[in-house]
């Protein structure tokens, strides 16, 4: 049984322009669908659709130019509409970072 938020954030030695362009299509490799997005403040919120153990997941993410190439992004998952989310915002965070990743080294 999973808490019902997870959380996480990383740096990356890349320009904001760089981190937020990938971390949009990170969202989309993911499947998950991008409600907004706002590059002047770094804030994207996205959402998480409806599956066997979960009625989906609001998701937000909290980008931010910390130095020259130095990129902080941070996310944040929770359940829509219920106590439990059985791992599923933990799920979320990870994939999300993995598909970052992968953008990030093309």
């Amino acid at each position: 049984m999973g808490l019902r938020t997870a959380s996480n954030s990383f740096v990356y030695d890349a320009s904001y322009e760089n981190v937020f362009d990938a971390a949009k299509k990170a969202l989309e490799d993911c499947n998950f669908k991008v409600k907004e997005a706002n590059k002047k403040t770094g804030e994207i919120t996205a959402s998480a659709g409806i599956s066997l153990v979960s009625w989906g997941e609001n998701i937000d993410i909290s980008i931010s130019e910390i130095g020259k190439n130095k990129t902080r992004v941070g996310i944040y998952s929770g359940a829509k509409a219920q106590l439990v989310d059985w791992g599923k915002s933990e799920k979320n965070v990870h994939k999300f970072f993995a598909a970052l990743d992968r953008r990030l080294r093309k």
